[in-house]
């Protein structure tokens, strides 16, 4: 409520500031009139300053031309959710210099009437469209305010069929207007695209100085703030895609394709546009890269009968992959297509419609919104969403899947899947005496899921992870690595059947699980973090024999700030095992595990300090012998709870409690680490000796994971 308090205290500032000395920059063309001479400079360079055009002519001039993000495809986008054809007519809000209007028009035969606030602009867009053969019959363009009531407009019996807007509304002291002008203007079941600006999250003042100055933009709110009005302007079956991905990465492409031209545009443009358009570029691209200003694409519609028709335009566009690049700039700078990366994620947001999965709420587990309430023991067995819970390339998603295993003989296995909106990285390593610490996988290529199964489903070419919801689990690892392939051998693991390689088979059982809402979700959109600290597993054959053991495995995924940094650790020990713990890498002397076939099972412990953003997230869980059976907790309070470097405490029932590390082995690598803003985490793994210190009793002693994450995720 407080966040939400102070985006909308912000907008009001926003609105205030702007009818102070903001409007009058989208009237007197301040923001956008060196548009005009360039559009005309670009067109006397390619020799067409005067005479006949086609639609290709302007089109190709990228970014002078079409004044959003996406450029033609983002046109060709709305097209294919409205399903423009011959007999359409649209609403273009905003129209700019045309661009969409005609766009639309030359590829759909629709029927487009654009209305733009700025005379200059809408000026020179009609003038460039008379130059276009056949088009200005279909295209025509209005001056003025389209809130305006006493604005006249060529508008068809009944209304139009369907409105557009690109990147407008955010530029408007009064959004609402405008879109309930919009809602008029529509036939009975029209329908409407929009894409605009959001906040994803509370923007840093700079960033709110930097939309209210530079961009222009008053009206900037959240996803759900924007639904919001266009419910409350009468429209339905709203539809919201988060483009914030796409449009980070198209920002950035704009902003270092165009540093680039500066000879050429100062030569054709004049020393005073190009730095004007380049301090632009590079402070939008910064806004977005900040995190938290997104982008979205709006699609609803006025109540009618012209639903099926949008739905079916839905579905057609969630499966559109972009085949061809899209021209950024007048330069030939192209988004999309060659650009393996711009397209990946061109992709993922086109499919984002077909393929995100609903994120499993806190209440369908029946969890309370804190992890410090009595009912945390989920319903057994915990069905899990797909990973990633959610397809849309969202700034801060974060899927996250470990899991890790202390078993006989020595060994010790860890294996993570960490998925965020830039990156998926599959990690797998152990440990036993005989061979060190051996990296099994360590890839970015992202593992296929099947969402149809029942359960949680992952396959790559070196691991399967099958956890099906009925509290089995089975991972196989086939790493490729030649020195994974041989520790492998010289532990005695079979190759599998069809790849000629090693295969780890390990089979586990779930044990109790826990659940609670992460610090900083809001326990509807986000799903609860899910902990089994019991889990019990075997491995067939390892030199020979079959090994068992106790593990954890823990899933996490919502919305997460950007920076974020944490220790954990998860640790199993019984007075049985005192005393034959390894005392470290080199010794000889195998790690002596917890076995589930003893008569009296673990103490198991699992610990965090950590903070998310500005969330601090502490926990210290015990599950003694005797709560085994029943999963009944004990725990610190978060005040009581902290970590250092090497040990954990709380206060459990008015006594300290203390886990003790002791390390054995460590192998740690860097999640992402490309630069240029993108994620960057060290994600640290330890093995260690354990011992277990509750109030004055005997210690008690076995093994712990510790984990270790600092940096940023996105």
């Amino acid at each position: 409520v407080a966040r939400c308090n102070a985006i909308y205290a912000m907008r009001r500032a926003f609105s205030s500031a702007l009818s102070r000395d903001g409007a009058s920059a989208l009237t007197s063309g301040r923001m956008y009139n060196w548009r005009v001479r360039a559009v005309y400079s670009a067109l006397d360079k390619a020799g067409k300053a005067d005479g006949p055009l086609c639609a290709e002519d302007l089109y190709s001039l990228g970014h002078l031309d079409q004044y959003h993000y996406g450029g033609t495809d983002a046109c060709d986008e709305a097209a294919a959710l409205l399903g423009l054809d011959s007999g359409s007519t649209v609403l273009d809000i905003g129209s700019g210099i045309g661009g969409t209007s005609r766009y639309l028009a030359a590829t759909t035969g629709c029927r487009v009437v654009g209305v733009e606030l700025q005379p200059d602009l809408c000026e020179a867009a009609a003038a460039l469209t008379a130059r276009i053969p056949g088009l200005s019959d279909r295209v025509l363009f209005v001056q003025g305010d389209a809130a305006d009531p006493n604005l006249t407009l060529p508008t068809p019996a009944g209304g139009f069929d369907h409105t557009v807007s690109h990147l407008v509304n955010l530029h408007l002291p009064d959004r609402g207007a405008v879109l309930a002008a919009a809602h008029e203007s529509l036939c009975e079941g029209g329908t409407f695209v929009i894409e605009d600006f959001v906040l994803v999250a509370r923007p840093t003042e700079a960033e709110a100085r930097t939309l209210l100055d530079l961009v222009k933009a008053p009206s900037v709110t959240s996803i759900d703030g924007y639904v919001s009005e266009l419910e409350g302007c009468g429209f339905v079956d709203i539809q919201a895609t988060e483009l914030s991905v796409p449009w980070t990465v198209w920002c950035r492409a704009r902003s270092d394709e165009y540093s680039l031209t500066e000879a050429e545009a100062v030569a054709l443009h004049g020393r005073e546009v190009f730095e004007t358009r380049q301090h632009f570029y590079v402070q939008v691209a910064n806004l977005f890269a900040g995190g938290r200003i997104g982008g979205v694409r709006l699609s609803g519609r006025k109540p009618g009968g012209h639903e099926r028709s949008l739905h079916r335009g839905r579905r057609a566009q969630a499966l559109k992959a972009r085949t061809a690049p899209v021209r950024i700039l007048e330069s030939g700078a192209s988004f999309g297509g060659g650009d393996a990366a711009a397209a990946a994620v061109s992709t993922a947001a086109a499919t984002a419609a077909a393929t995100a999965a609903t994120a499993v709420s806190g209440g369908a587990f029946g969890v309370a919104a804190t992890q410090a309430s009595s009912a945390q023991l989920l319903r057994r067995p915990v069905r899990q969403p797909p990973l990633p819970y959610s397809s849309l390339p969202t700034p801060g998603l974060h899927d996250s899947l470990q899991y890790h295993f202390f078993l006989g003989g020595g060994l010790f296995l860890a294996l993570r899947v960490f998925h965020t909106a830039s990156l998926q990285s599959t990690t797998a390593w152990l440990h036993e005496p005989g061979l060190g610490t051996v990296e099994l996988v360590n890839t970015y290529t992202p593992l296929a899921a099947d969402r149809a199964a029942p359960g949680l489903f992952l396959e790559g070419e070196e691991i399967t992870i099958a956890d099906g919801g009925d509290g089995s689990v089975a991972i196989d690892l086939r790493p490729t690595s030649a020195s994974a392939i041989a520790a492998l051998r010289r532990a005695q693991v079979g190759d599998g059947a069809s790849t000629g390689r090693p295969e780890l088979r390990l089979r586990a059982n779930e044990g109790h699980a826990f659940g609670w809402i992460p610090a900083g979700a809001d326990g509807s959109s986000d799903g609860p973090v899910i902990h089994r600290p019991q889990m019990t597993a075997r491995v067939a054959s390892w030199r020979g024999e079959e090994v068992s053991g106790y593990g954890y495995s823990k899933r996490y995924y919502a919305i997460y700030p950007r920076h974020n940094g944490w220790r954990f650790i998860h640790g199993v020990s019984g007075p049985h095992l005192s005393g034959v713990v390894d005392s470290g890498a080199g010794s000889g002397a195998a790690p002596v595990a917890p076995s589930p076939d003893s008569p009296t099972p673990p103490s198991i412990v699992w610990t965090a300090d950590a903070t998310f953003g500005d969330h601090k997230y502490n926990y210290f869980k015990l599950l003694a012998p005797e709560g085994h059976g029943s999963g009944q907790l004990r725990e610190s309070a978060q005040a009581d709870t902290y970590q250092q470097q090497d040990a954990a405490y709380g206060v459990i029932g008015g006594e300290r409690v203390t886990a003790s590390l002791r390390e054995i082995a460590t192998w740690h690598t860097i999640l992402g680490g490309g630069g240029g803003g993108a994620m960057e985490m060290k994600y640290e793994n330890r093995l260690c000796a354990f011992t277990l210190q509750v109030g004055d009793r005997p210690p008690t002693t076995g093994l712990a994971y510790n984990e270790r994450c600092f940096g940023c995720l996105w």
